[in-house]
């Protein structure tokens, strides 16, 4: 799934500089909208939460700060460095499932959810994969499969 605190994309790393810059103390809430209504089959909660945990063991490494530094000059030296000690909090996401029905919100520090955010394309990248781990436990049907 995620191995790497820059599979995200720019947008998010830029918007999480300038709020880390302009607005340090503001609080966010993120909610996960399944705008396809897509129906999640048994175990997808739990997978996914294997997966954010997993996360939590993802920073920044020396070699990474480097290339963003010579790529992206526009990242600050203080963005930078607080990227390098940033690490994903997984206690910060809630999520659940109510039969075919999957929610996630993350709460806490704006400058904080935004490359948390990444959970999103977790869910739309990894989404085959999850699915197909899921459709593993007898008798749970993939969501598009015909019952």
């Amino acid at each position: 799934m995620i191995q790497s605190i820059l599979d995200n994309d720019l947008y998010k790393f830029t918007m999480q500089q300038a709020v880390h810059r302009l607005y340090p103390r503001a609080q966010a809430e993120y909610e996960f909208t399944n705008r396809g209504a897509t129906a999640f089959p048994q175990g997808f909660a739990q997978r996914v939460k294997q997966e954010i945990e997993k996360m939590a063991g993802l920073s920044l490494s020396q070699d990474q700060k480097a290339y963003l530094k010579n790529t992206c000059s526009f990242l600050t030296p203080t963005y930078l460095d607080y990227l390098e000690s940033y690490t994903y909090n997984p206690d910060e996401v809630t999520l659940g499932q109510e039969k075919e029905i999957f929610f996630l919100n993350i709460k806490g520090p704006w400058q904080i959810p935004i490359p948390q955010r990444c959970f999103y394309p977790l869910l739309t990248h990894a989404l085959p994969d999850i699915l197909t781990a899921c459709a593993r436990i007898p008798g749970t049907p993939l969501p598009f499969s015909k019952k």
